[in-house]
């Protein structure tokens, strides 16, 4: 049986390895410290490994990037197979799928991502673009400026509680594991209706 990322994994190491189902154990590939015996684990179907001599874990993002000498938002947009469309970049950057990025209707604005903000009735009352190298600014049709992303999202959640983060892309990884979040857009630019 092949597995998902088996050949991602085994095309990088150059130690000997036992395999046990998707499990691959070997010596510790990093290199950080001496190991005598395997003491590293790898799930070749999932990615995800840890290292029980020296604690390393991670993903297969992680893995490759560390292996490679790259970074993980270059490892997401291969493997991935996604193109060099801003959203593109921008969900491989921040690892927030693509499909949930486009349920947002965040959307590619030239070189750019455009980031729509609704209010409660789910009306645009904002759009902010983020450009690359990371940069942002207002589009100026709107007259709100630093409203909290998320408004639309507050009458899904729950009484009990809600998280406040920094920024849209913080805000839609909380949102892409089903967590109540509302994100400002400059930390130093908290609402005092919130606090």
């Amino acid at each position: 049986m092949d597995y998902k990322y088996e050949n991602d994994i085994k095309s990088r190491l150059n130690d000997k390895y036992s395999e046990r189902g998707a499990e691959l154990t070997c010596k510790c590939p990093f290199g950080t410290h001496k190991d005598e015996h395997p003491s590293f684990s790898i799930n070749m179907e999932s990615g995800a490994y840890h290292c029980f001599s020296c604690g390393e874990s991670g993903n297969i993002y992680k893995f490759i990037a560390t292996m490679d000498g790259t970074d993980t938002a270059s490892v997401y947009h291969k493997l991935n197979g996604y193109g060099d469309s801003p959203l593109e970049k921008y969900s491989a950057e921040k690892q927030i799928p693509l499909v949930l990025l486009k349920d947002l209707g965040v959307d590619n604005c030239y070189d750019k991502v455009k980031i729509p903000y609704y209010d409660e009735n789910k009306e645009l009352i904002a759009t902010r673009l983020r450009g690359f190298p990371k940069s942002f600014q207002w589009k100026k049709d709107f007259k709100e400026k630093n409203p909290p992303y998320g408004l639309w999202k507050l009458k899904d959640y729950p009484d009990d509680y809600i998280v406040i983060v920094e920024g849209e892309s913080d805000t839609q990884t909380l949102w892409g594991y089903q967590i109540p979040a509302l994100g400002i857009p400059r930390s130093n630019k908290l609402p005092k209706e919130i606090c």
